[in-house]
């Protein structure tokens, strides 16, 4: 159901007490606990590119990650990026291994004897990771999902080189005119649960029987969009201080 209409069915299950702004803002906190970690909602696809600069090491996502839905041409920002999980290139048809080394084909001219980047193939294609470092955002609409590319590998000036597997905040709902990002089965079980859990640990320290009923439906939710359990990411190599 739409946000509107969400609200007026979530009134009878709460405090009279609290207005529609507020109800507003717990579905908003809740939306932001349940799709708070990698989790295919809100996964960006296809893959957008990732921009890079010559000489530079430090990226904020927000303003890297372009939409990638026509070959060889990047689009608009993606949006509020809460984490990256990978930055990687394909390598043209033909150009395996020994193509990237023996400077033959596109990616040839990079110099990766320093800290060579790590190779991967499958469905047919060769892949070649990034090595960097990621922190992921800590709220909403706060701009610091960073990425951290590792000297002295200079990515140089890139516009459709890279990929990044890239996930998002909810959207928020600052308005009731903002769509839910919960699916619409979920939204009577799970996302009610967790409203619950908000409001009843803000009133009374604790939230014992609808933190169980969250878990439950929870389980369900990751269970039914093949969601992985949530591990703290902080790169593929070991992590480079950049100034």
């Amino acid at each position: 159901m739409n946000t509107k209409a969400y609200l007026t069915w979530l009134a009878p299950y709460v405090s009279a007490t609290l207005t529609r702004t507020q109800l507003l803002q717990y579905v908003n906190l809740a939306q932001n606990k349940i799709l708070g970690s990698n989790h295919p909602i809100t996964r960006v696809q296809p893959d957008p590119y990732f921009e890079t600069l010559d000489d530079t090491y430090s990226y904020v996502a927000n303003l890297h990650c372009r939409t990638a839905n026509r070959p060889r041409e990047a689009g608009e920002l993606v949006g509020d990026v809460r984490s990256i999980t990978r930055i990687y290139a394909l390598l043209p048809n033909g150009c395996g291994i020994w193509g990237y080394w023996g400077n033959n084909c596109w990616f040839g001219a990079w110099d990766c004897n320093v800290r060579p980047e790590q190779f991967s193939y499958a469905n047919g294609e060769w892949s070649l990771d990034a090595r960097w470092a990621l922190v992921n955002s800590s709220e909403p609409m706060s701009n610091d999902c960073l990425i951290k590319w590792q000297k002295p590998n200079n990515p140089g000036v890139t516009a459709v080189r890279w990929y990044a597997e890239t996930y998002l905040w909810p959207q928020q709902l600052l308005t009731e005119n903002v769509p839910l990002t919960v699916p619409e089965d979920f939204q009577t079980d799970l996302l009610l649960e967790a409203v619950l859990s908000l409001i009843e640990r803000r009133e009374y320290g604790r939230d014992d029987f609808p933190r169980a009923a969250y878990e439950e439906a929870l389980k369900r939710f990751r269970d039914k969009y093949a969601n992985t359990p949530v591990q703290e990411f902080t790169g593929r190599v070991p992590f480079i201080e950049v100034p």
